[in-house]
């Protein structure tokens, strides 16, 4: 048959389980809360990243805008702006932004014009010119007659752009573009195209317009000066950039009507094949940044890079996990220790608890048949009762309970002619550290008075020190009774001996009276019988004729106590008798 389950042992398992989970889900939290702090590291240096790129990308942008608003004024406070002139100052912003594709003036030119203008730029140039549009077989061809003509006069750099130099613009792809900046008076960008002269299909630009009023007249469009820039060279990175090798760029056109322009560009380290889409690239952690250029406005969408974000990633995470489970493991093993020691600790305190409690039972019916009180009370002034036995009720009529919880005290019930002494005795054998005996009498709640001898004695510390005093009572009163009967008998044997010493001295001397009495009596009564008849003596020899106070007569009158004397002997004798009884020693 199995033995049932120890409940120490059922909790010291359950406890170590628990301890267990507690520091696994711990150390997971240490992990998670690790993990946490590094990503949110990670995170805030990937948005300080962020900011320092977009901020820096606007400032190029910004230059951008700048140097061609430069060159627009070049236009605007000059009469006629020569070929040369031109192109000298394009060149040296050529030289400052690389992204630079092609720098055009185009010119506003009435319908009436379109001769004048095409046969001053053929002298100019030297060669065949005209304002001519892309044909349907891939050349150009004339422009159509329209009442405004937007013709690229000059282009810079021209080799490589010669088929833009002449391109009418009133019927180009920013036809719109080029109303809306004269309209607004306003920088305006166009959307992604692909320029005639690029040879490279994957390669786009953006071309910024800057329209040319003529001085204090915004009515009169003098014509635009368009810069065409490369988009992958306008937002690539600048030597020295940190974040080019962090961050992974999509730059969005977010005004692009068609939703196939809408992609500019994308930046990555390294460079890849695959560009992702917008919808891969939210999601995971990214941050979308808008640059507003002209009239549009870009979304720049980051993410981290892959290789930033593995060299990020550290085993610092796994320092709280692996440290937690280490303690845990510890930690549920000492538990163990603890508890198994617990455990025996509390099977040997059990027993001896169960041996206590048998001791104390025994000590109980021990004290229980002790006829008295056995007591311990603290040496404190106010001498307040820790244990009394149950004898407390027969001996003073008051339960134990009373004298434990303070409802009653033994100087309370002790005799007021007692109280000093038993008081002071105690006192001096506490301070003596003796033990005390003494006798004194008590009164219970009934009025009647009990004899009580105490002993008892001091209880110390290592110090020396009184701690409490302990001792028994137990009732006398049955042998004070006993002592004050034997005390009664002595006294009532002393008074009948004295009173036999008594009798015997009276016999004596009524037996020695009775003979001198009788010897007087007698010689009286031969002196009778030997008188003469008639006289003296004859006549006075009759008892009752003798005169008084003569000898005769004081012993005829004498003659009667002898007897009483022996009759009161013979009382006094017979009242030794043991024990007393009623008929002899009753009075008479």
């Amino acid at each position: 048959m199995s033995s049932a389950p120890n409940p120490l042992r059922l909790r010291r398992r359950l406890l170590v389980v628990v301890v267990t989970l507690g520091g696994v889900l711990l150390s997971l939290a240490g992990y998670h809360w690790a993990r946490t702090t590094e990503q949110n590291a990670f995170a805030a240096e990937f948005q300080r990243q962020v900011g320092a790129h977009s901020a820096l990308t606007r400032e190029i942008i910004g230059s951008f805008e700048s140097s061609l608003f430069g060159l627009s004024i070049l236009f605007a406070s000059s009469d006629h702006v020569t070929r040369e002139e031109f192109a000298g100052a394009a060149r040296r912003m050529e030289k400052r932004y690389p992204a630079i594709a092609a720098l055009e003036w185009v010119p506003v030119v009435p319908a009436d014009r379109r001769t004048e203008v095409e046969n001053t730029t053929a002298r100019e140039l030297a060669a065949p010119f005209q304002f001519q549009v892309p044909a349907a077989d891939g050349g150009m061809m004339r422009a159509p007659d329209a009442p405004e003509h937007f013709p690229i006069l000059y282009v810079e750099p021209l080799p490589g752009n010669e088929r833009a130099l002449g391109y009418d613009l009133a019927f180009g792809p920013t036809t719109h573009e080029i109303g809306q900046a004269r309209a607004t008076g306003n920088l305006v960008v166009s959307a992604r195209v692909n320029l005639l002269q690029e040879t490279k299909g994957n390669r786009h630009s953006v071309i910024f317009i800057w329209p040319v009023f003529a001085a204090g007249d915004r009515n009169r469009c003098l014509g635009f000066v368009q810069g065409i820039f490369r988009v992958e060279d306008m937002l690539a990175s600048p030597p020295g950039d940190s974040a080019a090798e962090m961050l992974d760029v999509l730059y969005l056109d977010l005004d692009a009507t068609d939703a196939g322009r809408r992609f500019l560009h994308y930046q990555s380290a390294p460079a890849v094949n695959h560009i992702p889409t917008e919808t891969e690239l939210r999601a995971g952690l990214h941050h979308p940044a808008e640059l507003k250029i002209g009239n549009r406005t870009w979304l720049m969408l980051y993410r981290p890079s892959a290789a930033w974000r593995a060299s990020q990633s550290s085993l610092m995470p796994w320092g709280p996990f692996l440290s937690g489970l280490l303690v845990t493991g510890l930690l549920a093993g000492l538990i163990h220790t603890l508890s198994r020691r617990t455990e025996i600790i509390a099977q040997e305190v059990a027993e001896r608890t169960a041996e206590l409690q048998e001791s104390r039972r025994q000590l109980e019916s021990i004290v229980q048949t002790v006829p008295g009180m056995v007591y311990r009370c603290t040496a404190e002034q106010s001498t307040r009762v820790l244990y009394a036995s149950e004898g407390t009720v027969t001996l003073t009529g008051h339960s134990s309970a009373d004298f434990v919880a303070g409802r009653i005290h033994l100087r309370d019930l002790i005799h007021p002619d007692d109280l000093d002494r038993v008081r002071r005795e105690t006192r001096t054998a506490l301070r003596a550290k003796a033990p005390f005996a003494m006798e004194y009498r008590i009164r219970q709640p009934d009025g009647a008075e009990r004899w009580v001898l105490s002993r008892g004695r001091g209880v110390h510390d290592d110090q020396g020190r009184l701690r409490f005093f302990e001792g028994l009572a137990i009732d006398i009163t049955d042998r004070k009774q006993a002592e004050a009967d034997k005390l009664a008998m002595e006294r009532r044997l002393f008074e009948g001996q004295k009173l036999e010493s008594l009798g015997l001295l009276a016999g004596g001397l009524a037996h020695d009276f009775s003979n001198l009495l009788t010897t007087i009596i007698g010689n009286a009564s031969l002196a009778r019988l030997e008188s003469t008849p008639g006289s003296h003596t004859q006549k006075t020899s009759s008892r009752s004729n003798w005169p008084p106070n003569t000898p005769p007569t004081s012993a005829n009158r004498c003659w009667p106590m002898p007897a009483r004397a022996a009759s009161w002997s013979n009382r006094s004798t017979s009242r030794t008798c043991w024990p007393p009884c009623a008929p002899c020693c009753s009075p008479r």
